[in-house]
């Protein structure tokens, strides 16, 4: 309990911006799903273009988590080889045994890394520049359009946070650790 406390001390304004930022695209996606009548889950993977969550390629992520790449919408078309299988079976293993969706699975993922790529990014710009520049890196990162599908099952929640630790141990000339971490991000997209 006391290592979170400091944790949340040590990063609570990159912590606090990234928390604002998903309260945002979650109001952004509770507007669609009132107003579109889209539903948020989905009953099934399979059907995961009809759901908010699992739009576009979040489905095939959750559809080759849950099926591998043999049942994908009845066969093996060859656009699903561009998904790398890295994000998906770390999904599939967190998942498993889990009483929990693979959906909630893959939010739960997303949610975490993003406080962990909140972490990361502000430690990497605070070494270089003040803590008001800090702010302003952590804010234009998480209110960038696209940064809300880092709240759906991309791969990419694996690989920015992966591609900035890369950058920390370059910078601190950790030569080795940051090869393995790149070498690592890259499997993921």
């Amino acid at each position: 309990m006391q290592r979170g406390k400091e944790l949340w001390f040590k990063y609570r304004i990159p912590f606090s911006i990234y928390l604002f930022s998903r309260l945002l695209v979650f109001a952004g996606f509770a507007f669609v799903v009132f107003n579109r009548h889209v539903p948020f889950f989905c009953d099934s993977i399979d059907q995961s273009q009809s759901c908010l969550l699992a739009k576009w390629d979040a489905g095939k992520y959750l559809q080759i988590a849950q099926n591998c790449y043999g049942n994908i919408e009845g066969g093996i078309p060859p656009r699903t080889f561009a998904f790398f299988p890295t994000y998906p079976a770390m999904l599939r293993a967190l998942s498993f045994g889990s009483p929990l969706a693979l959906q909630i699975v893959s939010l739960f993922v997303s949610f975490l890394l993003g406080l962990v790529t909140s972490a990361l990014l502000w430690t990497m710009v605070r070494t270089r520049l003040d803590e008001d520049k800090s702010k302003l890196a952590i804010a234009l990162f998480w209110f960038m359009p696209m940064t809300f599908a880092l709240s759906m099952s991309y791969a990419e929640v694996v690989a920015i946070p992966l591609a900035i630790a890369t950058l920390v141990a370059h910078g601190k000339r950790r030569w080795v650790l940051a090869t393995i971490l790149g070498s690592f991000a890259a499997s993921f997209k």
